[in-house]
């Protein structure tokens, strides 16, 4: 298992600075050098920057072949799984598709602290910092959350918080990336509360009930004999009915 970084362009233009960018992270925030990199045909990878770059910090530059994925099956196995987590958690509260960056990033963010090695039974945080992340502050994605209003003038019966959603977590400071539905925007806060109850992680209410008891409790303590069909005469019309009652 690998720790996974995700990268967003605006531009194919912007690949070799970032490239460049993720080298000196790795040097310098994690004392590790890189030894190969492996990427698809794309016109982003192959020019003459990237190879000089590559040749400056001593990285092998792999390509898999022309229309074959298959070829970089772990990239893609993992950007499958990140598509997929996003889908879920924008699909929990029906957040907007136009925010499926927020989740991609966020599905990002969580797999790389929750999903344990097989064999060595870590997270690839543990394995990259040496030590188990803390995951108490996690959230559901997209739950409604009360910001709380800094740095501003309110009188005595304005609110004093406004109402916004979860976008995922901030990786420079400790605070949570929120939109603030007053305001339109994308914040990082920390003064802010969550209300993780309109989702579909909650249970459905259970209306068929046996003397005050849910239904599979009551079937669980049930024992065969106790629900038998009986007969029934109707003496109008001289017919049989036959129904079940319930446990005696």
């Amino acid at each position: 298992m690998r720790y996974t970084w995700v990268f967003f362009l605006g531009d194919k233009s912007e690949t070799f600075d970032i490239f460049k960018t993720f080298i000196k992270r790795c040097l310098n925030e994690f004392d590790t050098t890189i030894k190969k990199v492996r990427s698809d045909n794309g016109s982003e990878f192959k020019n003459t920057r990237i190879d000089e770059l590559c040749d400056e910090f001593g990285i092998k530059h792999q390509f898999s072949p022309k229309y074959t994925p298959q070829s970089n099956g772990l990239v893609e196995r993992k950007n499958r799984t990140l598509i997929d987590m996003a889908r879920s958690m924008l699909s929990e509260y029906n957040v907007s598709d136009s925010f499926w960056a927020e989740a991609i990033n966020t599905a990002c963010y969580c797999s790389n602290r929750l999903y344990c090695h097989r064999l060595l039974e870590k997270t690839p945080y543990e394995l990259l910092n040496g030590r188990k992340p803390n995951i108490a502050y996690f959230r559901v994605f997209g739950c409604k959350c009360y910001i709380l209003k800094k740095g501003t003038r309110l009188n005595k019966f304005e609110k004093k918080c406004d109402e916004g959603f979860l976008l995922g977590y901030s990786t420079t400071s400790k605070a949570y990336r929120v939109w603030n539905l007053a305001s339109g925007s994308l914040e990082e806060v920390h003064d802010v509360e969550f209300d993780e109850t309109k989702g579909s992680q909650d249970e459905d209410e259970n209306h068929d009930d046996v003397r005050g008891l849910p239904l599979a409790n009551a079937m669980k303590n049930m024992d065969i004999g106790d629900i038998r069909p009986r007969e029934v005469i109707d003496e109008q019309d001289n017919e049989y009915q036959v129904f079940t009652p319930c446990a005696n």
